[in-house]
């Protein structure tokens, strides 16, 4: 049975940043394993610091068929916003 973890932290103060940041990509990356294939879900994708990697890992196997039917349907990548799969040649 998959479960779905979303973690969100919160601190008040600028000077408990780094701590609190530190604390949760740590975390974050201790739940990873547990993950399937490291795979996220991208309504609760973060601020994406990942980038490319981002997307990649949340359609796993299926992202480079996917940035073809991207590049058939939306070659000029007009449906870009939130997170992205832009046309590859």
């Amino acid at each position: 049975m998959p479960y779905m973890v979303s973690l969100d932290s919160t601190w008040e103060g600028a000077e408990h940043d780094a701590v609190n940041i530190e604390w949760t990509r740590s975390f974050w990356q201790r739940m990873k394993p547990h993950s399937d294939q490291g795979r996220i879900y991208l309504n609760f994708a973060g601020v994406g610091e990942e980038g490319d990697d981002l997307v990649r890992r949340s359609f796993g196997a299926n992202f480079d068929r996917l940035t073809q039917i991207k590049k058939k349907y939306d070659p000029d990548n007009q449906f870009r916003f939130n997170q992205n799969i832009p046309p590859r040649e």
